[in-house]
């Protein structure tokens, strides 16, 4: 099944998340005799897939199987809202067809919230003893503990982001659209960057620094945002808001790079941006993602310097900008990015 609707779009585990879990369940797999692991992390704010690993490929009658039985286990969610992400050890090997006869449901009880369920699956009926129920919660209290710190982050996380927007909601009488830009950037760029299985840390400071791109403006006369026809001198004082953006920010204590991120977004694949001239793989790759992604979203909704182009023109001039101004590899990704978006109906 195919995930339909933003609030299913959103949901997705980072790469350090899923790989945790495989390893898990391998460990799972080597202990007992299995078919299958399957996962569901409980969000209150979106609808994940369902992870299942597999020791050999699994027919499309047993993965409707193990989503039937996730949606029995958490009622509030519907079958046809989920999809599942599988991980299969011999893929060189036939599909395992016919039903699972013996499955063990675990819930993996968070601190204060959360009903996280692991399903262990059996192709013979034949029952989980006492000792390998043991082993399966073992193995349970570290997915579990893992869990926590992993939503004990997102909580971190989404209470930096209302901050954030705070912020930016403090200066929208002096540039109007700098919050939804801001927004729509920082959403596009955490996507993409996961499409890109960048790990955790990296991940956040694209987050980070996405959605504080543009936090230098608030040092400028509000009128140059959206003032067509700049004289050169209003456009200099304009391309400094990277280099104000490490003023303001200069005494935020970030876990990662984030100020060196916001400083170099209008930095040029062929050397010829700002504010330093750095070219190719010396700007750092979370400057030039948002750099991609935010020229996309200029495209798309416009701006005081230049209509909203329609989508084919967008992808036309990403691409006659690769190796310009974008790093041609992430404009290659960019666009099967948004190829693979909008196959799974996502808005443009």
């Amino acid at each position: 099944p195919q995930p339909t609707g933003a609030r299913l779009r959103a949901g997705m585990f980072m790469p350090e998340q899923r790989t945790f879990f495989w390893e898990a369940a391998t460990l799972l797999c080597n202990l007992l005799p299995l078919a299958a692991v399957a996962l569901w992390m409980d969000e209150s704010q979106e609808v994940r897939p369902v992870l299942a690993y597999s020791r050999q490929p699994l027919a499309p009658e047993l993965k409707q199987q193990i989503l039937a039985h996730v949606t029995y286990h958490v009622p509030r969610v519907q079958e046809r809202e989920l999809r599942i992400l599988t991980r299969v050890e011999f893929l060189e090997k036939e599909p395992l067809t016919g039903i699972f006869q013996t499955y063990l449901p675990v819930m993996l009880m968070g601190e204060g919230e959360g009903q996280d369920l692991m399903l262990l699956f059996r192709s013979e009926d034949r029952p989980f003893s006492e000792r390998e129920q043991g082993y399966v919660q073992m193995v349970a209290r570290l997915v579990g503990f893992h869990l926590q710190e992993v939503r004990l982050h997102e909580h971190y996380h989404r209470a930096f982001l209302s901050v954030s927007h705070r912020l930016l909601s403090s200066v929208e009488g002096g540039a109007p659209k700098l919050r939804d830009h801001s927004l729509a950037t920082a959403k596009l760029a955490r996507s993409f960057a996961l499409h890109l299985e960048l790990p955790a840390p990296e991940l956040e400071a694209v987050c980070i620094a996405s959605i504080l791109h543009d936090v230098g403006t608030f040092l400028l006369d509000p009128r140059l945002l959206s003032k067509p026809g700049l004289t050169l001198e209003e456009r200099n004082r304009l391309q400094a808001h990277p280099v104000l953006a490490t003023t303001f920010l200069k005494d935020f204590r970030f876990p990662f790079d984030v100020v060196g991120i916001i400083r170099h977004h209008h930095e040029r694949w062929d050397g010829q941006g700002y504010p330093d001239g750095l070219k190719g793989e010396a700007i750092p790759l979370g400057s030039r993602i948002i750099n991609l992604v935010e020229s996309f979203e200029v495209m798309n909704d416009g701006s005081a310097f230049r209509p909203a182009l329609a989508y084919r023109e967008i992808l036309d001039e990403l691409r006659r900008g690769a190796g310009g101004q974008f790093d041609p590899t992430l404009v290659a990704e960019f666009l099967e990015f948004l190829q693979a978006r909008r196959g799974h109906g996502a808005a443009d």
